[in-house]
């Protein structure tokens, strides 16, 4: 009898029901792309960060040129 039940069990375990596939199929799909989102936007950032950084070299670089194409 116990042997009846353990087997009844397993079934149930081994065996989703309705619905449930689904919903263990969609969450790993978000994690994943949850993931990816996170790792864009952290590059984003990051890309931002670097544009702050450089455009006051830019802007310095601008202003020698200039200054070198008038003496000349």
């Amino acid at each position: 009898m116990l042997e009846d039940l353990i087997s009844v069990q397993d079934k149930n375990v081994l065996r989703p029901q309705e619905g449930e596939t689904e919903q263990k199929e969609k969450k790993p799909v978000q994690a994943r792309y949850g993931k990816i989102f996170k790792e864009m936007d952290l590059e984003a950032s990051k890309r931002e960060k670097e544009v702050v950084e450089m455009r006051p070299e830019v802007e310095k670089m601008k202003e020698c040129r200039n200054g070198d194409e008038r003496v000349a």
